[in-house]
């Protein structure tokens, strides 16, 4: 399965040295997740997957702290727990909500998450605006 998660540099420096990441924070607010979260990315290569985080930031953006950095991976579904989150519509009014699915661990690495493409320039993208420049996704050949 692909799934991508909005990080820090911080700990995309750690993923890529290789070093294991744990977090056991259990999350307040509408959700069931423990530990770092990850959203699912449909479709079977970069061209398909790449849209989901892009739709879901409509949401995610404010809900994450000190995002700089998206990432995709491939991973097998033994290494996360499937739960839910609830975020603002982005379509609804201002009280209105969505339930998403979302997956969670307290512990990854680059050994069982497959880094497959990353992006940083998200921060200045608008959905809507056709004028913004679009996510540039870097492959990573690793």
């Amino acid at each position: 399965m692909y799934l991508y998660r909005f990080m820090s540099i911080d700990e995309f420096n750690k993923f890529i040295n290789g070093e294991t990441l744990i977090n056991n924070e259990e999350h307040t607010g509408f959700t069931n997740s423990v530990g770092f979260c990850f959203g699912k990315c449909d479709g079977d290569n970069l061209e398909d997957i790449k849209y989901d985080p892009k739709f879901d930031w409509q949401y995610l953006e404010g809900a994450i702290e000190d995002p700089d950095i998206c990432c995709i991976f491939e991973v097998d579904e033994k290494f996360v727990n499937k739960g839910w989150g609830r975020y603002a519509d982005p379509y609804g009014s201002f009280w209105d909500s969505i339930r998403v699915d979302e997956y969670s661990t307290t512990m990854y690495n680059n050994k069982n998450f497959k880094l497959i493409a990353y992006c940083t320039n998200f921060l200045k993208f608008d959905l809507f605006d056709n004028d913004e420049a679009d996510w540039e996704w870097i492959e990573w050949m690793k």
